[in-house]
């Protein structure tokens, strides 16, 4: 999120602008603006917006995914690991909606105020062994990303972890995140 963006939306624009241009809570990362228009890159002076190039997570010594994703011509390879990681093939979600562009073309919501970098941490189908066990090394869970276009300045990064534990309960009372 932009820091600078103030708290509160601004008004007396349409509802499309209203809801992504003031928008304090706007994510960004994506390559299009999303003005009263349409979708529209921000190009003044020759100057690209600032956007995600590549990211990739990393817990202890593996990463996630196994190669970093490169969003070097557009971020729809973000979009497709948001989608199959998260198993999404047979419900696509609001951000793979399309906008359309003030000059006629259409590009994701992904692209225009809707981005985000997600990474489903799930290794099997088994309802049990199915993620990290952050419990056991301790170690954290680290997100690096590279920009492109315009030099960066000012950006909040809000992160969430959604986590199921499960708590084991012996005789006598004592209980553990970690089955003995």
């Amino acid at each position: 999120m932009n820091q600078n963006a103030g708290t509160s939306i601004k008004t007396g624009v349409d509802d499309v602008a209203k809801q992504k241009v003031n928008d304090p809570f706007t994510f960004v990362g994506g390559r299009y603006k999303l003005e009263s228009g349409g979708a529209d890159a921000l190009t003044v002076a020759a100057v690209t917006p600032p956007f995600v190039k590549r990211y990739s997570y990393r817990y202890g010594s593996v990463y996630y995914p196994l190669a970093p994703v490169d969003l070097d011509v557009d971020s729809t390879v973000g979009l497709e690991n948001i989608v199959a990681g998260f198993e999404l093939e047979d419900r696509m979600p609001l951000i793979s909606e399309q906008v359309k562009l003030s000059t006629g073309g259409y590009v994701p919501r992904y692209e225009a105020g809707d981005f985000m970098i997600c990474q489903n941490f799930k290794v099997t189908n088994d309802p049990i062994l199915s993620g990290l066990n952050a419990g056991s090394t301790g170690s954290p869970i680290e997100l690096n990303v590279s920009f492109g276009g315009s030099p960066v300045a000012n950006l909040e990064f809000i992160s969430f972890v959604e986590s199921t534990n499960v708590l084991y309960i012996s005789k006598g009372g004592a209980s553990s995140m970690v089955a003995n």
